[in-house]
């Protein structure tokens, strides 16, 4: 079983980091992170909104909507 989340990072850089949890194993669970979004000032928190758009908010009150699309 694998679930998804993403974490504000304001480390290294001012980033959004997706990281994806493997629990196949419940004794040995695996994750892997990876950057999503990247240059943000001071992300604070990531939310999911009712209809499943991402919600990056940084400490200058701004409010970013990511968007899913389709592919082509």
């Amino acid at each position: 079983m694998q679930c998804t989340t993403y974490l504000a990072s304001t480390g290294q850089g001012n980033d959004v980091v997706r990281v994806v949890l493997d629990r196949s194993d419940p004794n040995r669970p695996i994750g892997v992170s990876s950057i999503f979004a990247v240059d943000f000032n001071q992300p604070l928190d990531v939310e999911v909104d009712p209809y499943g758009n991402l919600l990056i908010m940084e400490f200058t009150g701004c409010i970013y909507r990511v968007v899913k699309t389709t592919g082509r």
